[in-house]
C-alpha cells in the first residue's frame, strides 16, 4: 500500500473506516474454517500484509474518531451545562431587577394595577395614552394583547394583562393602603362609554320590539 492509498483512506467517512476496521478484524482473526466458509481464505493469504496494514490504520483511526467524538460530547455537555447556569444567573438577575421595579412603582401606577383586582379579571381594557399606563407598558408590568378601539369620548383603548411575575407579586399585595386614592380618569371614561353603548343597544332593541 503506497502513500496515496493511505491518504485516500484517511479521506474516507468515519463510518466507512470503522466498517473496514471490523471487516479486516474478522478476516485476520477469525478461524480458518470460518474464513473458508466465507470463501475469503485465498484473499486473506494473498493480501495478508495489505490487510494487516489496513487493520492497523483503520483500527487506529476508528479509535481516534471514537475518542474525538467522546471528547466533543463531553465538551458539548459542559458547554450546555455552563450556558444553562449562565441563563439561570441572568434570569435570577433579571427577576431581581424586575421585582425592584415592582417595589418602586408609584401610587398612580399602582391604582392602575388595582383595576385588575377590583374587576377580578386577568384581562382588562386600559387607555394606552395614559401616562401611568405607558409607564407600566415600558417597564413590562402589563402586556398589550391587542383588541384596540377608539371613540369620540376616549382614544387608544387596548386589552392588557399582567405579566406572570407581576401577577405573582400583586396577588399578595395589600391594595387597601390605596383606598384614599381615586381611580384613574380613564376608568370613568370607559364606564361612561360602555353605559352609552348599553343605552343605545337597549333603545334599538326596544325599537325593534315595538315594530
Amino acid at each position: 500500500m503506497d502513500i496515496t492509498s493511505v491518504v485516500n483512506l484517511l479521506k474516507l467517512p468515519k463510518k466507512v473506516i470503522f466498517l473496514m476496521a471490523i471487516l479486516s478484524t474478522i478476516i485476520l482473526f477469525s478461524s480458518q474454517s470460518f474464513i473458508e466458509q466465507l470463501s475469503l481464505y485465498e484473499l486473506k493469504e494473498k493480501y495478508k500484509t495489505m490487510l494487516g496494514i489496513i487493520f492497523l490504520l483503520t483500527v487506529t483511526l476508528s479509535g481516534l474518531n471514537i475518542f474525538e467524538s467522546f471528547f466533543n460530547y463531553i465538551q458539548s455537555f459542559w458547554k450546555r451545562k455552563k450556558n444553562k447556569k449562565l441563563e439561570l444567573v441572568k434570569k435570577e438577575k433579571f427577576k431581581k431587577e424586575y421585582q425592584q421595579k415592582l417595589a418602586n412603582l408609584d401610587n398612580d401606577e399602582l391604582v392602575n394595577i388595582r383595576e385588575f383586582y377590583i374587576l377580578e379579571k386577568n384581562t382588562i381594557e386600559m387607555v394606552a395614552t395614559d401616562s401611568a399606563v405607558k409607564g407600566l407598558i415600558k417597564k413590562g408590568i402589563i402586556l398589550n394583547i391587542g383588541n384596540s378601539w377608539s371613540s369620540k369620548l376616549i382614544q387608544s383603548v387596548y386589552s392588557f394583562e399582567l405579566s406572570v411575575w407581576a401577577k405573582e407579586y400583586f396577588d399578595n399585595f395589600n391594595f387597601n393602603k390605596l383606598d384614599n386614592i381615586d381611580k384613574p380618569l380613564w376608568v370613568e371614561k370607559l364606564k361612561i362609554h360602555h353605559q352609552n353603548n348599553s343605552k343605545l343597544l337597549k333603545s334599538m332593541n326596544n325599537l325593534f320590539t315595538e315594530e
